[in-house]
């Protein structure tokens, strides 16, 4: 799995810098950076810790993070982006 690449999109999808994401998750700017640049790898309670602190399904940090180039992976890569965005635009018009 590259969280990295679920991490870096879930962050810009939701327009955040890395100092703004990490402090929203209640992790150091420095190993969210590490992670994008591929230097850690989190762990699946560290998946956990940001997808409850973001209120986004871990479901969707899986289907960004798969690493297959096969055409049905890449369309999961594709509907994960767009549930985000989803659930972003829902809880925008919620407040």
């Amino acid at each position: 799995m590259q969280y990295h690449k679920s991490i870096s999109t879930i962050r810009g999808i939701l327009g955040l810098s890395i100092q703004d994401f990490a402090q929203k998750v209640g992790l150091s700017k420095s190993f969210i950076s590490r992670i994008e640049k591929e230097e850690r790898k989190p762990s699946e309670e560290t998946i956990k810790q940001i997808a409850r602190k973001l209120d986004i399904p871990e479901k969707i940090f899986h289907l960004l993070a798969l690493d297959s180039k096969n055409n049905d992976v890449k369309n999961a890569q594709d509907i994960g982006e767009i549930m985000l965005k989803l659930l972003k635009r829902n809880n925008e018009q919620s407040k």
